[in-house]
């Protein structure tokens, strides 16, 4: 899932048809995002806040494997970095 919506509610409505194997692109710490929904409704929020202790839950209950990986693109290759960058090509 890589939409930008409560990824909670997409979990949990594809759960409803069927599908059992979810990615989540973005599952950003409490409060970080790039949009409202972002800063609220990722996995990772799901079950280290409070406030979400209900979705946490059952979020819990329903996952059989729950694994994090580092970004795949370096920060060097990020939009505000401002290091020396070297030229495109080979």
């Amino acid at each position: 899932l890589d939409d930008h919506l409560h990824t909670y509610n997409r979990i949990a409505g594809v759960r409803k048809f069927g599908l059992r194997h979810v990615v989540v692109e973005d599952n950003y710490k409490l409060g970080e995002g790039a949009t409202p929904f972002d800063k609220k409704s990722t996995p990772k929020q799901m079950f280290h806040g409070e406030k979400w202790k209900k979705e946490g839950d059952w979020l819990f209950d329903n996952t059989v494997a729950y694994a994090e990986f580092p970004p795949l693109v370096p920060p060097i290759m990020a939009a505000a970095f401002k290091g020396k960058r070297k030229e495109a090509g080979g």
